[in-house]
């Protein structure tokens, strides 16, 4: 998305994915950090600047997001 001028358009997801059904307590709790500790480590390395991450994290989510009025 990044070659082509898209990153306005994605959203990013956060599902850790711990559940599971028929362990105690729906198994060992895998906390929400990932995208903070893996991913965004990761794209930094591979040249996504702090401009294209705000834009990402914060942005985006901003803008999916809200509630606008839009005229008929």
């Amino acid at each position: 998305m990044k070659e082509y001028g898209l990153l306005n358009h994605v959203l990013l997801s956060h599902d850790a994915g711990w559940y599971r059904p028929g362990e105690a307590m729906g198994g060992v709790f895998r906390p929400f950090v990932d995208l903070f500790e893996v991913l965004l480590p990761a794209m930094r390395e591979h040249g996504f600047t702090d401009e294209e991450l705000d834009l990402l994290t914060v942005e985006n989510p901003r803008r999916a997001f809200s509630i606008e009025v839009r005229a008929l």
